[in-house]
């Protein structure tokens, strides 16, 4: 017969029995973690006397890994600006599927557009350095129509809000550099993929991993 059992002392003496976990095998969860985790074996003999001495594991901590730590994102034209053009006072926004250290990343971003297919919008923490990259659903925002030159356009020291429980980044586009009037338009995206780097951390110390996530709600400059 098998058993288990979680408590908050290591010595066993607190321990409560694991309901339905009667195998050999257990699923750690939630409920786990920062528990001790005991084991208990009865062994039953076919024949004689039937149930043995049972026989626990020694006690160990157990630590449950929280959730990878995943991101979407948003763009929003700015009250009074074109729709095509990233000006300033249009808005990136990051939605992250737990809380952020907020200190670690930081208040204060630099926001480059660069030329490519499809457009690739980075996104820099004056902390930390680069950790998200944004792209379109294929179309090219900075190559200017009809000749070889590219713009390639910059919104330096572009202030970010965190929403109270610290899920959610809005960066709001300032101080400009480059010349976007003759960029292409990307009014009316369907899609965005969020590229989140691994030097934003949560505030459980949970590290981004390399992930790819795809936006499907409207969203445009």
């Amino acid at each position: 017969m098998y058993a288990w059992y979680r408590g908050d002392n290591f010595d066993g003496s607190d321990k409560q029995a694991i309901l339905a976990a009667t195998s050999k095998e257990y699923t750690l969860t939630e409920n786990d973690r920062g528990k001790y985790i005991f084991f208990e074996v009865t062994p039953i003999a076919q024949s004689g006397e039937r149930v043995g001495t049972a026989v626990e594991s020694v006690a160990a901590p157990i630590e449950v890994p929280g959730p990878e730590m995943l991101a979407t994102t948003r763009i929003a034209n700015g009250i009074g600006n074109v729709l095509g053009r990233a000006e300033v006072g249009d808005q990136i926004i990051i939605d992250y599927n737990k809380p952020m250290d907020v200190d670690q990343i930081g208040e204060l971003f630099n926001i480059s557009f660069l030329h490519s297919s499809p457009t690739l919008i980075r996104v820099d923490s004056k902390k930390i350095g680069q950790f998200a990259e944004i792209r379109t659903n294929g179309q090219i925002y900075t190559m200017n129509p009809g000749t070889s030159d590219y713009a390639y356009m910059n919104f330096n020291d572009s202030a970010g809000v965190w929403s109270e429980n610290h899920k959610t980044l809005t960066i709001t586009l300032a101080n400009q550099s480059g010349d976007a009037t003759q960029s292409t338009s990307i009014r009316g995206l369907g899609t965005l993929t969020l590229y989140s780097d691994t030097s934003a951390v949560a505030a459980d110390g949970t590290k981004s991993v390399q992930s790819e996530l795809t936006t499907t709600a409207e969203s445009s400059f």
